[in-house]
């Protein structure tokens, strides 16, 4: 096998890992999978590193490696996130998401984040399935950085709106929806979904499965008619609970992904029932 298919399948293996992989442990697959001794597969991490493909994180007292998002990556079929100072040529239907590390949740490094971009292109192609326009608007809540909102906006809602109440989230996610030039077309406001006043179209709700539970009453009450709720946040072993509060005589599943012990779906509030197809990451 070539130099390169191998670094491929080293960053398939560590962007496949169920839990997060320590240095070692990957050094040690990489020889066993490629028959290599421990110096020759180190050598391809090292590189790897070298290239900002992969990088080294430390999380609960131990250091783990990762995909590197200090490039471009793609999350979805036509979503590519990558930082403001990074080139990336588009292909055809897609787009880039611009977004500067810090402190709040929404990086794409987790799978909730991943499942809820998939979950936004899957809701738009929803809407061209049946013949719809694209949203007029969405709300985010819980934004964090507002990867989500952009993300919804960038690919055709007209208008977005991401609130949160931590005030870094807000201001974090003021900054990333300049830098990719959305300004006038998405609002961000410290407010909690109980605040919110008006009905959208779409919903974005990547929250832990309690407060999507709790929420429902809320979002029953904010979310037009037709309206799609993409939601993530929901362990595997949680969607049930989930889908047992809100799947019903007036709500339907379009979408549903899994992707390393987490769930994803997109809801339809009454009318639409045609079910979509996952989206390949």
């Amino acid at each position: 096998m070539k130099r390169g298919q191998i670094e491929d399948e080293i960053l398939n293996i560590t962007a496949s890992a169920e839990t997060k992989i320590t240095p070692r442990d990957l050094e040690n697959l990489v020889a066993h999978r490629f028959s290599l001794n421990r110096h020759e597969a180190g050598e391809y991490l090292k590189s790897l590193i070298l290239e900002e493909a992969l990088c080294y994180t430390y999380e609960f007292g131990r250091t783990c490696i990762e995909i590197s998002f200090n490039r471009p990556v793609r999350l979805s079929k036509n979503v590519i996130i990558k930082p403001p100072d990074r080139h990336y040529t588009l292909e055809k239907g897609e787009v880039t998401v611009n977004i500067k590390g810090g402190a709040s949740f929404g990086t794409g490094r987790h799978p909730t984040t991943r499942l809820s971009v998939r979950g936004i292109e899957a809701a738009m192609a929803l809407y061209r399935l049946t013949g719809g326009a694209a949203p007029t608007s969405c709300l985010d809540l819980g934004t964090g950085t507002g990867i989500l909102v952009v993300t919804a906006v960038l690919l055709g809602v007209e208008r977005g709106v991401g609130i949160d109440i931590d005030p870094v989230a807000v201001s974090e996610a003021l900054e990333n929806v300049r830098l990719n030039g959305l300004a006038d077309r998405i609002r961000i406001y410290s407010l909690s979904a109980d605040e919110i006043d008006g009905t959208y179209p779409m919903i974005i709700a990547n929250l832990r499965y309690t407060a999507l539970i709790r929420l429902f009453p809320t979002l029953s009450a904010i979310l037009e008619e037709n309206g799609l709720l993409v939601m993530s946040g929901i362990k595997s072993e949680e969607l049930s609970d989930v889908l047992s509060v809100y799947e019903g005589a007036i709500w339907r599943v379009a979408f549903r992904e899994e992707e390393k012990g987490w769930a994803g779906i997109v809801l339809v509030k009454n009318g639409q029932q045609r079910q979509i197809q996952s989206l390949p990451a």
